[in-house]
């Protein structure tokens, strides 16, 4: 998909991401998996989480100014989680997910929208 992307813009990468999605459905009728529908969405949001994401780092890219566009959306993650971890540490009562992270406080949710975005303001000139 990144190379789509690179040498076909958003069009390829569409049609990459529908072949990709056919193949898996397909590949999981012939080899007749156990649980289907588990293992046909499991792939595709895989497919979707990885490639996908680098494949719009390559699209950003390919626009002007597009390493500043990129360092942007890396600064808008990397400020999200971390605020929210530090916000659900600081003031965070109930988890959200007991069985998965002890220490995933639902407080976190609002730091995670609101925090984030003074980082996203991008000065256009």
């Amino acid at each position: 998909m990144p190379l789509s992307a690179y040498f076909g813009g958003v069009e390829a990468l569409t049609l990459a991401l529908m072949v990709t999605c056919t193949a898996i459905a397909v590949t999981a009728a012939l080899l007749h998996v156990e649980d289907p529908g588990r293992s046909i969405m499991s792939s595709m949001f895989v497919a979707c989480w990885v490639p996908y994401l680098i494949s719009f780092a390559v699209l950003l890219l390919s626009q002007p100014d597009g390493q500043w566009r990129l360092a942007v959306v890396v600064l808008l993650v990397v400020s999200n989680d971390t605020f929210g971890y530090i916000v659900g540490v600081l003031f965070g009562k109930h988890p959200m997910a007991p069985k998965i992270s002890r220490r995933s406080p639902g407080k976190a949710l609002p730091a995670r929208w609101e925090v984030p975005s003074p980082s996203g303001c991008w000065p256009h000139g």
